[in-house]
């Protein structure tokens, strides 16, 4: 349809005023061929679950890494250096607003490595109850 102005607008393939029941789209036929949007999902991987450490370690490029307001608590927090030791290119790590005591982020900037800068030391939160 024309909206005058020259422009030339299309209806989409999922318009509710389309009569036909099935997807009539640039991408009809083979699921390959839609756009990942429109496939549907594959079924869930049987890999064996890996925990958020786990998986952390495994990003060898990353720079930065910002866990603020995140919930981490001391003996948490004690477990980063190991991992973020084998991360070559961290630069930076923020750990602000989580419930770290002072002497274990005390303990965490010792045995990170000297090239990461550690953030947060002061910005703590804690509750007292």
């Amino acid at each position: 349809a024309s909206t005058g102005g020259g422009r030339v607008l299309r209806r989409a393939a999922t318009s509710p005023g389309r009569s036909s029941g099935r997807h009539e789209g640039p991408f009809s036929g083979s699921p390959a061929k839609a756009p990942a949007a429109e496939r549907p999902l594959a079924p869930c991987s049987t890999a064996t679950p890996r925990t958020f450490l786990e998986v952390l370690g495994q990003l060898t490029e990353l720079e930065e890494l910002r866990l603020t307001h995140d919930e981490i608590f001391g003996s948490t927090a004690q477990l980063l250096p190991q991992i973020l030791t084998g991360m070559p290119r961290l630069k930076r790590v923020d750990l602000t607003r989580n419930h770290i005591p002072k002497q274990v982020m005390q303990e965490v900037r010792a045995a990170m490595p000297q090239r990461v800068k550690l953030a947060g030391d002061d910005q703590q939160t804690f509750f007292f109850y």
